[in-house]
């Protein structure tokens, strides 16, 4: 007979992130800067399949810990890479919150 196995000690304590290595090894990721890498990963942490992140701007700054302008910059960086834009200047679109 098998044993059931026992959870692992970060099992309890609400599970892991899994990061794609295909990702990890692509030129975008490879690009970003360490604030661009924490935030996305804040990001990551509150993805759910039923529900869009709801994250600001300055949560970011809080938990990087950084100045709301980089944190500002972080998001529009991963805005920007997301979409496949890497010039400066090219604002993300606007997310539209009325819906309830």
């Amino acid at each position: 007979m098998s044993k059931k196995k026992k959870a692992l000690p970060f099992d309890k304590r609400g599970g892991v992130l899994a990061i794609n290595r295909r990702m990890l090894n692509s030129d975008a990721y490879k690009t970003l800067k360490p604030y661009d890498k924490v935030l996305l990963l804040l990001l990551h942490e509150q993805w759910r399949n039923e529900r869009p992140v709801a994250y600001s701007v300055r949560e970011a700054e809080k938990k990087i810990p950084c100045n709301i302008k980089t944190a500002s910059k972080s998001f529009n960086k991963l805005q920007q890479t997301s979409r496949g834009q890497t010039s400066r200047g090219v604002r993300p679109s606007k997310v539209d919150n009325s819906s309830g």
